[in-house]
């Protein structure tokens, strides 16, 4: 994938969040009104892909590394948005890159809701991915608007010729993982090319790797199952 085809891609995440945006109502909740609220989206450079609230309006960022990272079908299930499809049975449990990304906008509209309901209660919850929020985000999916973003971004990614399907297969290599620690040094590929770091954390689903790369270190979040022992 290119990085024009990912931006075109966050571009029309970006359109179908408004088109929710603009229709969205809920029985379940008849005094929430988004009536005078705004929103914007934008692309990001990054893999970072979060809502940010300002006094009166929205601003949802689908960053270009989380839609190249997702299509990684070895590497997608570190993100959240996978486990919450095959958790919560949205598009029934399957995972795919076109649910993923369809999920990613149902999920970014999702803390919209959240925020302008804690705010017409005038309280605020610490916990972000909360029991509100996981009420709300299915919701989203009763109303039928992730079935209604999944069926256009597919037309739309047909009509641009834009890739909606993973670029590997997913790899089900079982490790001994409990013998990777803090400070471990561990590889993983992405896209095709090798990395190599040392495990600066040790998640319940994932690794968070610390990579150097020239002058710079970055860190990645990668799946248990992606990550081997270094080749020296």
């Amino acid at each position: 994938m290119t990085s024009e085809q990912a931006h075109a891609i966050a571009t029309l995440m970006g359109q179908l969040t408004l088109h929710i945006f603009q229709d969205y109502y809920s029985a379940e909740l008849p005094n929430f009104s988004l009536a005078n609220i705004n929103l914007q989206t934008r692309v990001g450079s990054g893999k970072a892909t979060y809502c940010r609230k300002y006094q009166h309006s929205y601003s949802i960022t689908y960053g270009l590394g989380m839609i190249m990272d997702k299509r990684d079908a070895n590497l997608c299930s570190g993100w959240l948005t996978s486990r919450e499809i095959a958790d919560r049975k949205y598009f029934e449990g399957k995972i795919s890159y076109l649910n993923l990304l369809s999920h990613t906008v149902c999920h970014e509209f999702a803390h919209i809701l959240q925020f302008e309901y804690d705010q017409t209660r005038k309280r605020r919850n610490t916990k972000v991915h909360n029991t509100l929020f996981y009420r709300l985000l299915d919701d989203i999916y009763h109303h039928g608007y992730g079935n209604t973003v999944n069926q256009a971004l597919a037309e739309h990614a047909g009509l641009y010729q834009l890739p909606m399907t993973f670029n590997n297969h997913q790899q089900f290599a079982i490790t001994t993982t409990q013998q990777y620690q803090h400070g471990s040094k561990v590889q993983f590929d992405h896209a095709g090319i090798s990395y190599q770091g040392l495990i600066k954390r040790c998640n319940k689903l994932t690794f968070t790797i610390s990579v150097a790369t020239g002058l710079a270190v970055q860190e990645w979040r990668v799946p248990r199952h992606a990550v081997s022992s270094a080749i020296n």
